[in-house]
């Protein structure tokens, strides 16, 4: 009867990592797909518990390129979910996370937005950041293009912008 419990956890360890939005994208960073992985396994686990949603405004112009220790300092707006489990758009949220898919890049994006994941503990999971359309940016410290081309930017950045845009106009 163990074996076949043991057997069930592989088997649904497995649906969840094969769903995962870095499964599958051999161009993608190790270490970036990684951090995805954490975070998908984890939000179906309802082990995320914080969520920090950074905004610098696009309209805001700089004399560099915001990278993500740049956001994290300067950051114009810090929206933060100080439990996102018990929150009715969770699972609109973890369906955005994994619809984001990434390829490797030779830099990072001028990122406007930065998700910052916490567990339950306070441990920092990881952090992706974006550029203005969503299509650049970096998951922890490795420069990544979301969903591999310039139409195509998963689900992320419009449910942020859905959700919380009202909140960060100027």
């Amino acid at each position: 009867m163990r074996n076949y419990v043991d057997f069930l956890e592989a088997l649904l360890f497995s649906a969840v990592l094969l769903a995962s939005p870095a499964f599958g994208q051999p161009d993608a960073p190790q270490s970036a797909r990684t951090a995805l992985d954490a975070v998908s396994v984890k939000l179906d686990r309802s082990e995320i518990a914080k969520v920090e949603i950074l905004e610098i405004p696009a309209n805001v112009s700089t004399r560099e390129r915001i990278t993500p220790t740049l956001l994290e300092a300067h950051y114009f707006y810090r929206l933060t979910i100080q439990d996102i489990r018990d929150q009715t758009y969770l699972r609109n949220f973890t369906a955005a996370f994994k619809s984001v898919k990434i390829k490797s890049a030779g830099q990072g994006g001028d990122l406007r937005w930065g998700i910052i994941f916490y567990a339950i503990d306070g441990s920092r999971v990881a952090a992706l950041y974006f550029d203005r359309w969503g299509t650049g940016g970096w998951v922890d410290n490795v420069p990544v293009v979301f969903g591999g081309n310039m139409i195509f930017r998963g689900d992320m950045i419009p449910w942020l912008e859905r959700r919380f845009g009202h909140c960060f106009e100027n």
